[in-house]
């Protein structure tokens, strides 16, 4: 794969975002069509409901996984920086655990749903972060490991800047207005949190210190 010339790497890396992305997406509208639609922040009505329904969204992701598990075989953990190696990481991804630990800690003793506040935790790292992170600083980096920084930087961070569109719309009516806010606005901060989330992850040779740091945040944030 990173023989084939550039652009057909950046158009394999634009189709695997959009499968992902627009996968979740058509699920998420259907179901709020349907009324069959369960909130992440409602998880203790339908416990396993929600699971199951988080794991549909899944199902693009995980076979992306299997795919390059495949392909890459005894290199898959080391091309995906999913090993921790070294002291310092380890405390890095200690002290992020930590930090998880303490916004449940305080969701647990501010929110009444407690079931809902331990499910949120287990959504953010292991539905959201790691996900996410595997996708487009994973995969998506992994495709352009041999570019430049500009290029491996900006390619993947601008679809996953991009890919949030529908759900900082809530998954309501997309409007003109909302795209001209969302594109002048919240992508440029996306872009540049994917940016620094991969300068993490290059500098410290593993993805669990981006995924705890990008689901730290996103749980603090859960009941905003």
């Amino acid at each position: 794969m990173l023989k084939k010339p550039l652009f057909l790497r950046i158009l394999l890396i634009v189709l695997i975002c959009a499968a992902d992305i627009l996968g979740a997406t058509l699920l998420i509208y259907r179901w709020r069509e349907n009324g069959t639609l369960i909130p992440s922040t409602q998880a203790s009505a339908d416990l396993p409901g929600i699971l199951l329904q988080d794991l549909m969204i899944l199902i693009v992701p995980i076979i992306i996984f299997v795919v390059f598990f495949l392909a890459l075989k005894k290199d898959f953990a080391g091309e995906m920086y999913l090993r921790i190696k070294g002291k310092w990481r380890w405390i890095g991804v200690i002290v992020l655990a930590l930090c998880l630990t303490g916004v449940l800690i305080y969701h647990l003793m501010t929110q009444e749903d407690t079931v809902t506040a331990i499910y949120l935790l287990f959504y953010y790292v292991f539905i959201i972060a790691f996900w996410e992170e595997f996708v487009c600083r994973g995969v998506c980096t992994y495709l352009l490991k041999n570019e430049k920084s500009i290029i491996r930087f900006i390619v993947p961070n601008l679809l996953f800047a991009l890919s949030h569109i529908f759900n900082y719309s809530g998954w309501g009516t997309m409007t003109s207005e909302y795209i001209v806010s969302f594109l002048r606005h919240d992508m440029i901060v996306i872009f540049g949190v994917g940016c620094i989330n991969q300068a993490l992850k290059e500098k410290t040779g593993t993805i669990w210190i981006p995924v705890l740091l990008h689901a730290a945040w996103d749980f603090a944030l859960a009941y905003k």
